[in-house]
């Protein structure tokens, strides 16, 4: 399922990005199953981002408590950002 509506930004890419939530809702294989595809992940700090570390899997990484060099030490492949306030 594509977004119904493209994030701000993203609009070049809106064709390659997959909004999981619909295929994955109560089906945890699924969910794991569609992350390990991926050719890249952008989350915030949930378990889609422990699996994509765990996968070795690229992408963005968004906290509002932790901080990103903290959590994402032993990922190099995945870009960090803090969200302010």
């Amino acid at each position: 399922m594509i977004f119904g509506t493209v994030p701000e930004g993203l609009e070049d890419h809106h064709e390659q990005i997959l909004c999981c939530d619909e295929f994955t809702r109560h089906a945890l294989d699924r969910y794991l199953a569609l992350i390990s595809l991926a050719d890249r992940v952008m989350t915030v700090d949930s378990l889609a981002l422990h699996v994509a570390m765990g996968l070795n899997k690229q992408g963005n990484a968004y906290f509002s408590l932790s901080p990103p060099e903290i959590r994402l030490r032993y990922a190099p492949q995945i870009n960090g950002y803090l969200i302010p306030d």
